[in-house]
């Protein structure tokens, strides 16, 4: 299961309610870069795909591949607003993906 921290949920929500699409569905994506890192990608889409998990926040629906669900099991997104810095993290589960 993925968790969002409060902050990401209200991000979410509220780019969700400005999406101007009747469903309200963002997709995670994930890339493996190489054993130590991933890369996770957060975008607004259409509508579900036939093989997309689906965890229902209420005001958004998150989606994922069937075949990335090990990927993001445990997986943390929070959404940091600083001077630093503002954007997504996410906080890894500490998946390893398959030797090649």
């Amino acid at each position: 299961m993925i968790k969002l921290t409060r902050n990401a949920k209200a991000v979410l929500s509220r780019f969700a309610a400005c999406s101007g699409s009747s469903e309200r569905v963002v997709r995670i994506t994930v890339g493996d870069s190489n054993r130590a890192e991933h890369r996770y990608n957060l975008r607004f889409v259409e509508s579900k795909a036939e093989h997309d998990a689906v965890t229902d926040f209420g005001s958004f629906k998150l989606l994922v591949d069937q075949n990335d669900v090990h990927k993001v099991e445990g997986l943390e997104i929070d959404f940091v607003n600083g001077t630093e810095q503002a954007g997504f993290k996410f906080l890894d589960s500490g998946y390893v993906p398959d030797a090649a």
